[in-house]
């Protein structure tokens, strides 16, 4: 085995957390854990705690996972946004979700940490949150209006041709940038493979906040928070990356014939 870098003892969820994000970081992490799962007394546990009540318990685990995963984060990983830097991960970037919004999770019963898809309409000015359910299946969230995105419909080409990508993106949690000078930001990780074998380039674009755009999708602050909140906390639930889905109008008949 390799000298690692870092060694974590415990693969907890709170051990699983500031693993990723170090890994995340460029570190070589090595993880010890006693019992012959990762999980420990959380994974073990998680049956009897989900059908006696112990949600408040999971939800304070996962909790202390995510202020271990911010500590590291804030203190180790590369600012990808205008080359912003900071030792301390602003409160803006572990804000909860505001109280409408957690209610509408309980209302559709979709658990606070279960996955998301977001769903990106350029000519609509949409962008949908998609959530996995109780059941397993993902459904609409909620539907934010884009508060401006610049160029044309069409995907972008070139550095410097003030478009917004159109693809199909994965986002990992080193794409978060909480330190933006645009209030908070997830960059949708442009170029993916499918640009770069067409020879497309360009670099840093972005979801985020102050409603500016020069080739992201720009939508308010209190939006991107919600949408920041929404991707932090699918992170925290286990899942390693979400999906962009950046298209340039709906996929309806109508659309479809007349472009």
């Amino acid at each position: 085995m390799p000298n690692p870098e870092a060694i974590i003892v415990g693969a907890g969820p709170a051990g699983l957390a500031s693993a990723m994000a170090m890994h995340a970081a460029g570190l070589e992490v090595t993880v010890f854990e006693k019992a012959d799962k990762v999980g420990a007394v959380w994974r073990r546990h998680y049956d009897r705690l989900h059908h006696v009540g112990g949600t408040a318990m999971i939800r304070a685990t996962v909790l202390r996972a995510l202020v271990l995963a911010a500590a590291f984060v804030a203190a180790l990983t590369p600012v990808m946004c205008l080359g912003e830097n900071s030792n301390r991960l602003p409160a803006k970037a572990t804000r909860e979700l505001p109280p409408e919004l957690l209610s509408l999770l309980r209302q559709k019963k979709m658990p606070k940490y279960s996955p998301i898809v977001v769903r990106v309409f350029k000519e609509e000015a949409e962008l949908e949150v998609w959530k996995q359910d109780a059941t397993g299946r993902f459904q609409i969230l909620k539907i934010y209006p884009i508060c401006r995105w610049s160029g044309d419909l069409g995907p972008k080409l070139q550095e410097g041709d003030r478009q917004a990508p159109e693809g199909f993106y994965s986002i990992t949690p080193e794409l978060l940038n909480p330190n933006s000078n645009y209030y908070l930001a997830i960059n949708v990780g442009y170029p993916n493979s499918f640009d770069r074998a067409n020879k497309r380039a360009g670099s840093l674009l972005m979801i985020h906040g102050d409603c500016s755009s020069s080739g992201c999708y720009a939508m308010t602050d209190e939006q991107i928070s919600e949408i920041y909140s929404l991707a932090r906390d699918s992170f925290l639930g286990g899942r390693p990356s979400f999906q962009v889905q950046a298209y340039p109008f709906r996929l309806t008949p109508a659309n479809l014939a007349r472009h």
